[in-house]
């Protein structure tokens, strides 16, 4: 089974315009703490929403779920450990190599269609989740 790890703000939004709105350090440290060493699942979208210096993220087995199996190469050409076009691919994967990810947890990390396809299979476990209070973390991203 899968666990889910996100951070919301006080209306239940995990994220802006395909960013996060707020700037945490201790949900960062809290994330990077939780899923060091295993392995994180997410859509395409999240996948290219991380900071090029940052993907894949480290010392974790990263997971795409792309539609069309394929995500956009950057200049930095770093790819995810694996990319699979449907959630139903990344279950079988990770059945069929149970015993490879025996100490692993499997963290699915957004984001909102990618969590709720996870749901309607009932393939959570459990949740993880991080409360913001935006009016104390919330950072305008000038771009």
């Amino acid at each position: 089974m899968f666990s889910l790890i996100a951070a919301i703000d006080s209306n239940s939004g995990i994220a802006k315009d395909g960013s996060i709105p707020w700037y945490c350090p201790e949900d960062l440290h809290h994330f990077k703490e939780m899923t060091t060493g295993h392995v994180v699942i997410m859509g395409r979208l999240t996948w290219e929403s991380l900071p090029s210096k940052f993907r894949p993220l480290h010392h974790r087995i990263n997971v795409v779920i792309s539609g069309n199996g394929l995500v956009k190469a950057d200049h930095t050409q770093m790819y995810p450990n694996f990319v699979f076009s449907t959630i139903d691919q990344v279950v079988d994967h990770f059945n069929i190599n149970k015993n490879q990810y025996a100490n692993q947890k499997l963290f699915v990390i957004g984001g909102s269609s990618i969590y709720n396809q996870f749901f309607e299979r009932n393939l959570i476990a459990d949740v993880h989740l991080t409360m913001i209070k935006s009016i104390l973390y919330y950072k305008i991203f000038n771009l």
